[in-house]
């Protein structure tokens, strides 16, 4: 019967190949996150933003409506 060879912490080649891929993976997803974090941040600054214009002209035609 043969054995597979492990290295020191009994993780075999092939395995230590996947481990590092998938930890690169993970890295990526992280880096991924942060900057859909920044864009998220972004996003809601400009939709509170045209709230405020479109609140802003919605009482500006309110306003025109009543003084006709």
């Amino acid at each position: 019967m043969t054995t597979k060879t492990a290295t020191a912490n009994g993780v075999s080649p092939a395995e230590s190949s996947y481990l590092e891929i998938i930890e690169e993976y993970l890295r990526e997803m992280s880096q991924l996150r942060k900057r859909m974090k920044g864009s998220d941040a972004r996003i809601r600054k400009a939709d509170a933003s045209i709230r405020r214009s479109l609140d802003d002209t919605r009482s500006i035609l309110r306003h025109v409506q009543t003084t006709r």
